[in-house]
């Protein structure tokens, strides 16, 4: 017997009525609970909480796929209804993912620290910028950094509310030494 999933609980509901089909399956949390013991979905009661789909990084091949497919795709009832697009099955997440032409447009790198922004402490934050620099090469880093920076220093301006320049410096530096850790520099993504 196949075990019961969120990801599979969500293709359930889908199947049951076209009305669940207008969700995202990152925004169908807002509206529903997940019962761990039952392994099911039920409408919420408290009002809307926010979902989350699980990182996945462009190296790790069909799961970075399915996860830009369940982040940009509604109301999915299988993962063989992911497959398929205008009546054709694909073989491959990856080629449906490049029919529907969202490959280009999305950008791991950008939804993961937006994810994470507001629940997630600066410290945290900045391990992340420099993890998501080193494996997932933003194509802009200057304008990531620049996008970013207010979450990135927020426990800084906080400390030094006066000092801009010293709070570029901690932040700079605290960043540079999670990137030391991986074996890479600003320089490293600054120079192109």
């Amino acid at each position: 017997m196949r075990t019961k999933t969120q990801l599979t609980q969500f293709f359930a509901w889908n199947c049951q009525s076209t009305e669940y089909k207008k969700y995202l399956y990152s925004k169908f949390p807002e509206h529903f609970v997940w019962d761990d013991k039952k392994k099911e979905w039920k409408p919420s009661q408290r009002g809307v909480s926010i979902g989350r789909i699980a990182y996945a990084a462009s190296s790790e091949g069909e799961k970075y796929y399915l996860r830009i497919l369940l982040a940009h795709v509604k109301g999915p009832t299988s993962f063989i209804d992911l497959l398929t697009i205008n009546g054709y099955t694909c073989s491959s997440f990856q080629k449906v993912a490049l029919k529907h032409e969202i490959t280009a447009v999305d950008n791991v790198a950008e939804l993961s620290l937006l994810e994470n922004v507001d629940s997630q402490m600066s410290c945290t934050l900045r391990k992340l910028f420099a993890s998501l620099l080193v494996f997932c090469e933003p194509p802009n880093p200057r304008e990531f950094w620049t996008t970013y920076y207010p979450h990135l220093s927020k426990d800084f301006r906080y400390r030094e509310p006066n000092n801009p320049q010293s709070v570029m410096k901690l932040t700079v530096r605290n960043v540079q030494q999670s990137l030391d850790s991986m074996g890479k520099s600003f320089l490293d993504f600054w120079a192109s």
